[in-house]
């Protein structure tokens, strides 16, 4: 909510959110959602690229119903950031994105956590078992 222009950042052709808080990481943004997020950043200067200001904490819900709102066709599934959230975790699991970069960009500390994402997938496994085990091998390279 907080995300300001000088937030994303082009590096190494990748188009870069640094998110800060309590578990700052860098997290990449794919597809055609890149380039756009790249040019309104660069005509925004530094300004907010999402709203304006400090989000009020007792409005925790600003965000879902923020989304909920963007739904353009009566029949889509009502929006959530749970479902957002999800839907990108899911993605990353079928692209096999690794494990270690999935947990960075994900602010998720531990790779059991991933299991409630991976049992809806055929390709990930979901055996925490073998999630820990390729995350330790991933960290030996």
């Amino acid at each position: 909510m907080a995300l300001l222009a000088s937030d994303v950042t082009l590096r190494a052709g990748r188009t870069i959110i640094a998110v800060s808080g309590a578990r700052p990481r860098l997290v990449p943004v794919a597809g055609p959602y890149a380039r756009g997020l790249m040019e309104v950043a660069a005509t925004t200067g530094a300004g907010a690229l999402f709203r304006p200001g400090t989000a009020s904490r007792r409005d925790k819900n600003f965000v879902n119903d923020f989304a909920r709102k963007l739904r353009s066709d009566p029949d889509d599934p009502w929006w959530s950031m749970g479902r957002l959230r999800s839907t990108f975790i899911c993605g990353h699991l079928e692209a096999d994105t690794a494990l270690s970069e999935l947990l960075s960009i994900t602010g998720i500390v531990e790779v059991e956590s991933i299991v409630r994402y991976a049992r809806h997938l055929d390709v990930a496994s979901s055996s925490k078992a073998k999630l820990r085990r390729r995350l330790a091998g991933e960290r030996r390279r």
